[in-house]
């Protein structure tokens, strides 16, 4: 961009000096009013591209994420990737499900463990996106969780929409750039990924 207006203001400021000796210095300050025009159309036009698309990108992952957690809006009138009925996001899932059968044992995992890992993962983003610094993770330590009592069990469930509103406030008030966009993506796929193992693992322990 500075390399275009520095190219635009010396071709500008060669033309008007032509110009001069045609008409005169009158003719030189038309043509700096002009130039200073162009670079003002120029530079509001990226700047307000560049809002639109921050604006854009803030709306769709914010929408792809209360999907993931809450289901689509009811009424519901579709869905960009979970079933199409209210729900269907990992509250709704996990909504009515026991403590006994949260820790039930389903190919070495529970529904506890992943619903915490869910949780772990999106405080890590939440750290992220507020510190520019990648927290220290212990991500064997986010699956430790095997068995858990009902107290226990309510704990995780509310920690995970505590972070899952933390991460929606700060959708909302980050500034965009390339590597925030990212983590915020990679959390979006992460709780999506496991939205959709919760869902499996909800055939065996329901039966």
């Amino acid at each position: 961009m500075n390399n275009i207006l520095s190219s635009l203001e010396n071709r500008f400021t060669m033309e008007s000096e032509r110009n001069v000796k045609r008409s005169g210095a009158n003719r030189i300050l038309f043509d700096r009013l002009i130039f200073q025009l162009t670079v003002v159309c120029m530079y509001n036009k990226n700047l307000l591209e560049g809002i639109n698309m921050s604006e854009t990108l803030r709306n769709s992952v914010k929408t792809l994420v209360k999907e993931t957690f809450e289901g689509p809006p009811v009424p519901v009138k579709g869905s960009w990737f979970t079933n199409s009925e209210p729900n269907s996001g990992i509250f709704g899932v996990l909504e009515g499900i026991s403590c006994d059968q949260a820790s039930m044992s389903v190919h070495g995992t529970t529904l506890a463990a992943h619903t915490d890992h869910v949780r772990y993962h999106m405080w890590g983003t939440n750290e992220f996106l507020k510190k520019r610094k990648q927290p220290e993770m212990d991500w064997e330590k986010s699956w430790a969780i095997h068995s858990v009592d009902e107290q226990k069990w309510n704990r995780i469930q509310e920690g995970l929409r505590s972070e899952y509103l933390t991460l929606l406030e700060s959708i909302d008030t980050i500034e965009w750039n390339e590597q925030l966009a990212i983590e915020a993506l990679s959390s979006l796929a992460h709780s999506a990924y496991h939205l959709g193992a919760i869902r499996q693992m909800l055939k065996v322990v329901k039966v």
